[in-house]
């Protein structure tokens, strides 16, 4: 059996990889991290980290994730080479057409993301979990196999 995933859900900008300010906030994330696992996990990993927004968006997705996962070694997994899949997203909530799932996080953490999503500027979702296979879908564009 697999242990639960990880999942920090903040009203926090984001920073990207090597901006200013990346201590402090890998320091906020660390004790957001802390607060989200007994003990870390183990094996191979996947990684989600969406960033909802409302204005223009100024991180790129691909420096998104790194500083997280940086923050969250030690704590939610032992070595971030355990993450051998991430999905990274940037939602603009004025202009993006998206849908939430609600599958497999609790019913009150996927409360508290669609409450900060109604309120806040910025939220940040991030979910790390065991991976228990893979699903890749080459050359689509349909809406349906770009889902994670």
């Amino acid at each position: 059996m697999s242990a639960e995933p990880a999942i920090v859900i903040t009203p926090k900008k984001p920073l990207a990889h090597r901006s200013g300010g990346e201590r402090k906030y890998q320091s906020f994330l660390k004790d957001e991290a802390r607060n989200s696992v007994a003990v870390p996990l183990a094996g191979r990993l996947y990684s989600k980290a969406y960033y909802f927004h409302r204005g223009k968006g100024d991180i790129d997705a691909d420096n998104l994730s790194k500083p997280i996962l940086d923050a969250f070694k030690g704590i939610i997994y032992h070595d971030d080479a355990q993450v051998v899949l991430r999905v990274v997203s940037r939602v603009n909530l004025e202009t993006d057409t998206y849908e939430l799932i609600q599958d497999g996080i609790p019913p009150d953490r996927y409360q508290r993301l669609i409450e900060l999503i109604a309120s806040e500027q910025h939220v940040l979702y991030v979910e790390v979990g065991e991976l228990t296979g893979f699903r890749l879908n080459l050359g689509s564009q349909s809406r349906e196999e770009l889902q994670w």
